[in-house]
């Protein structure tokens, strides 16, 4: 059963009107959605990596437009948990 539409956003907060937003410091997602695309047991898109909006980090999609995936949301998050432990370069996300 497709878990549907999943993306993976950057935490952001905004409680107060700015004029200029901070910017949302990037990670390399490359092996974590290596990871993902490795898993995924479908053929109806691809986990990759999206900074098309403020917080967004990646999304499934394919052809531009977000999918749903095969994974369920627990299984992505213990990915991003186990790809964050493993490598000191991608600690903090």
């Amino acid at each position: 059963m497709a878990a549907g539409p999943i993306r993976i956003d950057y935490p952001y907060y905004s409680w107060a009107e700015t004029v200029v937003r901070p910017r949302v410091r990037r990670k390399d997602l490359t092996l974590l959605l290596e990871r993902l695309n490795q898993l995924e047991t479908g053929d109806s898109g691809k986990w990759q990596s999206d900074s098309s909006e403020l917080a967004s980090a990646a999304k499934f999609q394919a052809g531009g437009r977000l999918q749903s995936s095969e994974l369920p949301p627990d299984e992505v998050v213990s990915q991003i948990r186990q790809i964050f432990s493993e490598s000191p370069a991608t600690a903090g996300f």
